[in-house]
């Protein structure tokens, strides 16, 4: 495990931690990439980041903003509210007509909101898509990201990525961290770099560093399952393993024969695991901490019907 506490007085300096704040704002804001990417740990401000960011461009530009998530069956379950608020916190109240599933500026700019689970025809004909906020994105397959590729046709399209990593074999930390392009711009943040991060979550963080060792860096560091101690497989075994999602390989993998498996936990304090397969290409790997055989159950059954 890391050195929590040197991590934490290293980063201890707000100055420190503000002005790392606005280097990141100023690539998110004034510096082109296809690809944005920001990942780490719970508690990092990554959202909030992501989301100060785009309502200073939607201000000042006539931008058209596409924001995803895997699962989005209401408004609600959207970044739509983190928006609002941060409209609000930000003073741009005038500059906004906000409805129950709207947001559009008086600039021209323009924000939707859908999820990929259940919209990947209507996103693939999405035209016109300046800037791409895919949130919560460690769970995103292989299908949706390609699904994607169509609707950033637009010259200078941008994809935005955030997500705290949980498997190192996931889809999109292999796409976009272990397969990254030279052009991205790729940034780790965590608990320790958010000047926002308070006393609530520094005691959740301490609660989870106590009693739950093993589950820490990943948690709130941001590490990979592969790279905690214990791991059956390292990280850089498990490297030369994976399989490139668009190499010749993986496309021979797939079958479109869509199937799912449930490893389940019968002792110590290991959570049941469900791998979802495509032929023979994993895509999505979830963790399901129920112990009730009919809880597990229930939860696997849900994630299926996904």
């Amino acid at each position: 495990m890391t050195n929590d506490i040197e991590r934490r007085e290293e980063w201890l300096c707000d100055a420190k931690k503000q002005a790392n704040w606005m280097r990141i704002m100023r690539r998110l804001t004034t510096k082109p990439h296809r690809v944005k990417n920001l990942r780490g740990g719970r508690g990092s401000g990554k959202s909030w980041m992501v989301a100060e960011a785009l309502i200073q461009l939607a201000v000042r530009y006539d931008l058209r903003f596409l924001c995803l998530r895997r699962v989005q069956k209401s408004i609600d379950a959207s970044a739509h509210q983190l928006l609002c608020d941060t409209i609000r916190r930000l003073g741009y109240e005038s500059e906004f007509t906000i409805t129950n599933n709207s947001i559009k500026a008086k600039s021209g700019a323009a924000f939707r909101f859908l999820g990929f689970q259940s919209n990947l025809d209507s996103i693939k004909s999405i035209e016109g898509v300046d800037i791409c906020w895919v949130e919560e994105a460690h769970a995103i397959s292989p299908d949706a990201w390609e699904a994607l590729t169509p609707t950033m046709r637009r010259p200078g399209a941008e994809l935005w990525i955030t997500f705290n990593p949980n498997y190192a074999w996931d889809e999109t930390y292999v796409r976009f961290v272990l397969n990254a392009g030279e052009e991205w711009f790729i940034e780790e943040v965590n608990w320790y770099h958010n000047p926002h991060f308070g006393e609530t979550l520094d005691k959740e963080r301490l609660h989870c560093l106590k009693h739950y060792p093993d589950r820490y860096d990943n948690i709130w560091n941001g590490v990979p399952v592969s790279d905690l101690p214990g791991s059956v497989v390292n990280r850089g075994n498990l490297e030369r393993l994976i399989v490139k999602p668009d190499s010749d390989l993986a496309k021979a993998c797939r079958t479109g024969v869509k199937t799912a498996v449930l490893d389940v936990a019968d002792e110590g304090d290991d959570d049941s695991v469900m791998a979802f397969f495509d032929g023979r290409f994993v895509y999505r790997m979830e963790r399901l901490q129920a112990r009730d055989p009919a809880q597990l159950a229930v939860q696997a059954l849900k994630l299926a019907e996904e």
